[in-house]
């Protein structure tokens, strides 16, 4: 019996196709188009998005001929809402996360609750990302589209809903980044919704990730290519996935997911709803495994900083061999430089958009094989900071990253990650843990009498170990001790630059 994972990320979406024993049989990927309709706004079609699913979904089942999935999981983006007429139809496209509206919304809510009312319900840091203050700006900017909404759903149930799941359901893992979600008592918070003259009735039923959802109806299976009867299980927020995946099954572990953005994910047997986690800025969320939650920090970042080395530094013939032959270029030692990685704001602990990305200690004789290590540096400096910060707010030690997602495929980064750290990096063997989770939440649904721990074993097996070099380490402190004190230092600045470039007044 095979098992289909489905990954919905920031940039494009994937699905594979994974045998019982846990092999990868196929992979299939496709980009989005984004649209940015005004400065500040950043939106996808849902339809495309659902479109280029099933594209995925269907070039995966052409290479599996009679061996189709019998089961899917959908890993998602978190935060991101969609909303529906009562004829299930789309009604606007969706503001990711990087998109500035619902400031004045944010602000609104905070009327009625304060901050730490918030978190200590959602585990969620206040911020205009979440689904909340999305829909909240609809009521205010675009009422009479407003009032046509009838259903709200995350990707994982609307995509469950374009598959051809006639009733779609929701983990909790992916509501939750909805802001609208007790995260103790699992329930959507009538008090919240009721603020924000939002309808519990639309927004789908909430079950736990690896649940049975239902059957794909059946001429929608046979047009997507499927041999055999196919169901749905509820699968979570991408990162939940991300911990899933790579077999983060117990308090303590963590893994290092590096995509467009670079996240650290770090599992607890409980959430940390104190004012530590909520002043620095961290996200509380449900894991895929029972009992368990994950705490988050993402650098929006990540590799997305790399692929601008690439695309607007690199040289064409070294670009044109691909990353290996890119990253090939960097030395053993420190480069010397150090890079904020701050090119689309910051993430926790600061969480402040108007950051921006800086580097420090430019030479006549800085090449470019220099910059891109200290990019790769700089990202990672990031990385340590907050997987220091998170060990401080609860008390555990992290013995060992684990290490998943496309910069996974770079040794000298995953060693890199090991010696600045000074923690063992994992290389996993499934690297697309999103798609994997999705598979495993379809194998926990299956009726085959498997728990999330056998599931785990089957899927999340180490690849490589790196460990770490305590002379590189010592070298790299020094740096790392520079490196915490540039946004602090260089925040007032972005703030004022930020103003010129808005065309404000900044006063100096």
């Amino acid at each position: 019996m095979n098992y289909m994972g489905i990954d919905v990320g920031t940039t494009g979406c994937k699905a594979c196709t994974f045998s019982e024993t846990g092999r990868l049989l196929y992979r299939a990927y496709r980009q989005y188009p984004y649209r940015h309709a005004s400065p500040g706004q950043e939106e996808l079609d849902p339809e495309l998005v659902a479109e280029l699913v099933k594209e995925c979904v269907l070039e995966n089942n052409r290479h599996m001929g009679d061996e189709t999935a019998e089961g899917i999981g959908i890993s998602v983006s978190g935060d991101e809402c969609v909303i529906l007429d009562g004829q299930m139809s789309s009604l606007a496209p969706v503001m990711m996360s990087r998109d500035s509206r619902g400031q004045e919304e944010l602000e609104r809510l905070l009327h009625s609750f304060s901050p730490q009312y918030l978190f200590e319900r959602t585990g969620l840091p206040i911020h205009r990302k979440y689904g909340v203050f999305r829909l909240m700006w609809y009521k205010t900017h675009e009422p009479s589209l407003f009032r046509e909404i009838r259903h709200v759903m995350t990707w994982e149930d609307f995509l469950q809903l374009r598959l051809g799941l006639g009733r779609p359901v929701c983990s909790f893992s992916s509501a939750a980044r909805l802001m609208l979600v007790d995260l103790k008592e699992k329930r959507y918070l009538d008090e919240v919704l009721e603020a924000a003259d939002l309808k519990k009735e639309w927004f789908s039923r909430l079950v736990d990730s690896g649940s049975f959802a239902g059957w794909i109806e059946e001429e929608r299976a046979r047009e997507l290519g499927f041999a055999k009867p196919v169901y749905l299980a509820a699968g979570g927020f991408d990162q939940s996935c991300a911990a899933t995946g790579a077999g983060l099954s117990k308090e303590g572990t963590a893994v290092v997911s590096t995509g467009t953005m670079e996240t650290l994910s770090v599992s607890m047997a409980e959430p940390m709803l104190t004012p530590y986690f909520m002043e620095n800025k961290y996200a509380l969320n449900y894991h895929l495994y029972p009992g368990l939650y994950i705490c988050t920090a993402t650098n929006v970042g990540g590799s997305a900083v790399v692929n601008w080395y690439r695309d607007q530094i690199e040289e064409a013939a070294i670009r044109q061999s691909g990353y290996e032959a890119m990253i090939a270029q960097c030395g053993d030692r420190p480069s010397g430089l150090l890079i904020l990685p701050h090119f689309a704001g910051s993430g926790p602990p600061y969480k402040d958009a108007d950051s921006m990305g800086a580097a420090i200690g430019l030479q006549f004789q800085t090449g470019r094989a220099k910059l891109l290590q200290g990019i790769l540096e700089g990202i990672t400096f990031e990385l340590r900071q907050n997987l220091e910060m998170i060990e401080q707010g609860c008390g555990v030690r992290i013995e060992e990253i684990r290490a998943v997602g496309g910069g996974s495929r770079s040794d000298y980064w995953l060693q890199l990650k090991a010696d600045i750290t000074g923690r063992p990096v994992v290389k996993m063997e499934n690297e697309e843990s999103g798609c994997a989770a999705g598979a495993m939440a379809a194998m926990a649904a299956s009726g085959n009498g498997m728990d999330w721990s056998q599931v785990s074993a089957v899927f999340s097996r180490e690849s490589k170990r790196f460990e770490p070099s305590k002379e590189r380490k010592k070298s790299y402190d020094p740096y790392f001790q520079v490196y915490r004190s540039l946004y602090p230092a260089l925040k007032d600045s972005f703030h004022m630059l930020k103003k010129i470039q808005k065309g404000e007044r900044a006063d100096v």
